[in-house]
This record gives structure tokens, C-alpha cells and sequence, in this order.
């Protein structure tokens, strides 16, 4: 956040993202992944990228609890 004062800009609000939200995207991308296996099983970095997004969704599962985004809204001063 300092650097950001440090390069002209000031906070004007923030907000976390609600864990539902995680949910709302990630429930319907992991059902997506599960199709696209098929689609893309000749593919050896489609599936390298599915991977790391199935890896990023078990991490949510896990770690929620701790885990999650803030959002800043910032002002050129």
C-alpha cells in the first residue's frame, strides 16, 4: 500500500470478496475443467493449464478459511 501513496495515489475504499463469490465462479469452472479433459487430452499444455487451474481451485477448498482478496479502489492525487 505504501508504494502506491509513494506513487500518487490515495485509497479511496477497499472490499473484501465474499467466499460465495469464490463459488459462484469456481463452482461452474470446475465443472468446465471435467469437460475439457476430453476435448484436449492430445493436448499436453491445454491440460498442463487445466491442471493448474483445478490445482488453484483445491486450494480455495482448503484454505478459504485464510485465504481470499482484498480490493482496493485508489485516486491519482
Amino acid at each position: 500500500m505504501r508504494t502506491l501513496t509513494i506513487s500518487g495515489y490515495r485509497e479511496i475504499g477497499r472490499f473484501i470478496l465474499p467466499g460465495r463469490a469464490w463459488w459462484e465462479y469456481y463452482g461452474p469452472l470446475g465443472q468446465r475443467i471435467a469437460a475439457l479433459r476430453g476435448a484436449y487430452c492430445d493436448n499436453p499444455e491445454a491440460l498442463r493449464t487445466l491442471e493448474e487451474m483445478e490445482c488453484e481451485i483445491e486450494l480455495i477448498r482448503r484454505y478459504a478459511h485464510v485465504y481470499g482478496y482484498v480490493f482496493y479502489i485508489m485516486q491519482a492525487e
